[in-house]
Formats: structure tokens, sequence, C-alpha cells
């Protein structure tokens, strides 16, 4: 999180960077060679920064791409996720926030096969 740039013009670019990673890694067939780049270690240090349109797509693109348990989220993340998945349903585009609702139902099924986020996910649609 020190790491993260505080000056906006390069805080937007870091922005840019993660998104784009993000969508690379929803494609399969990308997946081998992001991990022989070692993308999840590169985005690791995204998974903490306090800007959540950061974090999120750091957090989606690592789980794509992680060998075995997707990292453990934290429920503001958690709650974000559902947040953005319940605007895009209720939008006639399906989509919120740069998010589709597919694309955020595909993310909430990687996570899920985490333990942790499992519960915190069936927590929150049970309230």
């Amino acid at each position: 999180q020190d790491k993260y740039p505080h000056d906006q013009k390069q805080s937007n670019l870091v922005d840019c960077a993660v998104h784009t990673i993000h969508n690379c890694c929803k494609v399969p067939d990308l997946r081998p060679a992001l991990k022989e780049q070692n993308i999840c270690q590169l985005l690791a240090p995204y998974l903490k920064v306090d800007n959540m349109t950061t974090r999120l797509p750091a957090l989606l693109a690592t789980s794509y791409l992680c060998d075995g348990e997707p990292p453990e989220a934290d429920s503001g993340i958690l709650d974000l996720v559902m947040d953005r998945l319940e605007k895009a349903l209720q939008g006639d585009s399906r989509s919120a926030e740069g998010y589709s609702a597919q694309e955020l139902v595909m993310g909430i099924g990687v996570l899920c096969e985490n333990a942790a986020n499992r519960a915190r996910f069936m927590e929150r649609s049970a309230a």
C-alpha cells in the first residue's frame, strides 16, 4: 500500500493497468502466459489498497490465476461485488460501473472456491 501512487495521474494509470490485466485474466487461453509472468505476485500489493476500484479487479484477476484456492477477501470488497451485481441486474445494460452482471457472477463463482469467501457470500445473500 505504501507503493500505491498517491498522484492522481499515476493512480489512474495503475487503475487502468489493473483493469486491463483483469480483462485478460477472464480469457482462459491467456491465463498460462499470465501465470508465467507472475502476474499474481505483481498484483499482490493492490489487494490491500484502500481504493476499491483498483482492489476489486486485482482480486478478481488474482482469483482467476491462482493455483488452488483463491485469496480470501474481506467483507468490504465482497459487499462491493454484490452491490455492483445488484446494480447491474437492475440496469437496462446489465452492467454497472464497468462490470457486466455476467463477469461479476463469474468472479463470484471463482471467489467462492475459497470457503471463507463462500461463507461470507452466503451470509450476505441470506440477510
